[in-house]
Order: C-alpha cells, then structure tokens, then sequence
C-alpha cells in the first residue's frame, strides 16, 4: 500500500522555491516538475541584513518582495535551516528489520537531543541503504512555531522546511544547459544558466527538490502544517468506480442466479419425462415456469412502458425560443405527449411550433396547436400535442 498509494490519491506539487540563508545573504532556487522533465527556473541571491528582534517577520517579508519583485511564483516555499539552527548528527546503524530499526533510530535520537521533553521536533532521513547510514536530526518546536508564524502573516505557503546538507551529493555541470543533482537532471531556464553557482545555493536547490519529492530530506514541518495533497477527483472517480463494481457484481450474481433456476427447471422437466414422475412433480415444474415466465412478462412489460422522460427534457430545452415557456408536460395517449406553456406573443410560438415541425428526427408528426388564448397578465397561453 505505502508503494502505490500516495502516487494514485496524492497530488504531487509542481512548483517549489527553495530559500536558504547565510552569511548575511539570500538564496533562491526555483524548480518546477513538468510531466517528463524538471526546470530550474530561477536561481539567484541578495543581500540580507537583519535587525535585531525582528528577525523572523523579516525574513518572510523580504522573502515575499523578492519574489515579487522578480516574478517568482509563491505557490509553495521551502525553507533550509542552517546547520547552526539544528541540532544534527550522522550514524551508521546495524542491519536490523525495519521496526526495530525504526525504533533504535527514535531512541537514539531522543537520547542526544539537548532539547527538553517535548520541545522539539524530531526527523531522520536514510542517506544511504546499503551502509544504513541515517541523518538524524532535531530542531526547536517554538522556533519553528515563530517562523510558521511569521511566513503566514505576510501570505506565504510554507511547504517544507529542512536543514542543510552536511555533504552535497554528486553534482554535475552545470553544462550544455542541464545540471545533475543525484538522480535528477534539471533543465536550465535563461534566468539560471549565468549564475555562479556556490554551495549555499546548492542547498537552496536542495530545499526546492525535498519539496517537490525530488529528494529525501529531513521534513521538521509537522504533518498537519503541511499541504493538502489529495486528489479529491481521482479519489471520488475511484469511490464511484467503486460502487459501479458493486452494482454490476450485484446484477451479476443476480443473473446467474436467474441463470440456474432456469437451468434446475429444464433439468427438473428433462427427469420427469425421462422417469415418468407422477403429477405433483409435473405441477410443481409447471408452477414454476409459469413463475418465470409471468416474471419475464413483467419484466418487459415493465420496459415497453418506460417513458424517455429525460431525454425528452433535454431534446425540448434545445428546441424552445426566447419567449416560449413550457408549464406542463403530459402523456396524451401512446407516443404522443401534451405541452402546455406560455408564449410573450404569436410570433415566438409560432417560431417554437416551426422548429419542432422541422425535428422530423425526435417527432414523427409535427405539433399540432390544440388551442391558444390570450390572457392580459400571462399572455398567450397555449396547447399542443406531438408525437414521438
């Protein structure tokens, strides 16, 4: 299930700035997902000074005026903590199973942490599977609470917030217009071929791929904070798809069943001619023919009588003029149905009545008008009858 799940009812984002800060700068890196390849979009730095005491409202602020000077999206941010901000470490564990490595990774955390009780948020990431060497990791819960604050209150979309990578990993390029970063080739937009690449912007471009899912990094955002990735259609397409399955499954064993009764009542019948059984059994397969065969008669009698009601909705609603308002609709006999409404004047009736005379495909025989009358608050009122 963890597998196949979130791919199938989870909406990956597509777009990520990712935003790292150090020695008095700012770090941008912006990378959208397309359906077959990924894109830099944008990379750059500015100059940041900070004043003391408002340090994290500052920060969001000037976040959100470059980006809007700039023009780089805002529809989701992630934030690379420093190594300074995070209290982080790396060990190689044991080759365990997966729960009780799970465990020992949560306990060995939670035994350096330098945070009280409960004051702080944990994360760890597998860095590399075949040595199982995990980067654990744990940073302030009300830091955290300050800077989810401060990026709200000037309208920003935290996504992920992480820590910078210890080491980076293999990087190629960047040239010949793509740059490699692990596993993913990243495709350079005009606004990112010229920059000089550094290693603060490197973790800026990390940040962005842990938010798009690009790379396993530490997540400190707590599970709630983060965005609604749902794909409520496809999981509403799948609930209905669901309940048709149902359905035909129902109609199915139905079938079948109707299938064998039939079955059991010719073998029945075969077995009396073959032993000339007496009358009782002879009546009870008549009986029970008879049964099937009343149900089969309802049954289509049932459908001669069914009415295209629906159909015959929509077919008018295209059909009726401005001015022309159908009050009343009836069966007047077999195939033949009675409209009553309301016309503004002659005219748009006899528009209306033109327009079905020439529907020879939905109505057999024109309509014909059974009778009008003009009435000073509602108009004309009027009749007709047509055949389907």
């Amino acid at each position: 299930m963890s597998m196949w799940y979130p791919r199938i009812f989870r909406r990956e984002p597509r777009r990520q700035l990712g935003v790292f800060v150090a020695a008095e700068r700012m770090f941008f890196a912006e990378v959208f997902r397309g359906e077959e390849d990924w894109q830099l979009v944008y990379a750059g730095s500015i100059g940041w000074h900070p004043e003391a005491g408002g340090e994290g409202t500052e920060l969001a602020e000037s976040i959100r005026s470059h980006c809007l000077r700039e023009g780089i999206g805002q529809e989701g941010i992630a934030f690379c903590l420093s190594a300074a901000e995070v209290f982080c470490y790396q060990k190689v564990f044991p080759m365990l199973p997966p729960k009780e490595l799970s465990t020992a990774v949560h306990w060995d955390l939670e035994a350096a942490v330098p945070f009280e009780e409960n004051g702080y948020i944990p994360a760890t990431v597998c860095q590399d599977e075949q040595e199982n060497r995990w980067l654990l990791a744990a940073v302030s819960r009300v830091d955290m609470e300050v800077l989810q604050k401060s990026f709200q209150a000037c309208g920003l979309k935290l996504d992920c917030v992480t820590v910078a990578l210890p080491e980076l990993p293999e990087i190629t390029g960047p040239e010949a217009g793509r740059l490699g970063w692990g596993n993913v080739s990243l495709a350079l937009s005009e606004r990112s071929r010229d920059v000089v690449w550094t290693e603060e912007l490197y973790q800026a471009l990390y940040a962005a791929l842990g938010g798009l899912r690009g790379q396993a990094v530490l997540e400190f955002l707590p599970p709630c904070a983060r965005p609604d990735g749902w794909n409520w259609p496809r999981i509403l397409a799948a609930i209905l798809l669901a309940g048709f399955g149902g359905l035909s499954a129902i109609y199915g064993y139905g079938s079948w069943q109707l299938h064998a009764l039939r079955q059991e009542c010719q073998v029945q019948e075969t077995a009396l001619r073959a032993q000339g059984a007496g009358l009782e059994c002879q009546r009870r397969s008549g009986e029970m023919a008879v049964q099937l065969e009343a149900g089969e008669h309802l049954l289509q009698k049932l459908s001669a009588q069914r009415f295209p009601w629906h159909a015959l909705l929509v077919h008018l609603g295209t059909q009726t003029v401005e001015g022309v308002w159908i009050t009343d609709i009836r069966l007047a006999g077999e195939g033949c149905i009675e409209i009553r409404g309301r016309a503004v004047g002659y005219e748009a009736l006899s528009t209306m009545i033109a327009r079905l005379e020439a529907d020879r495909d939905f109505f057999t025989q024109g309509a014909v008008l059974q009778n009008s009358e003009s009435r000073e608050k509602e108009g004309i009122v009027f009749s007709l009858q047509i055949r389907l």
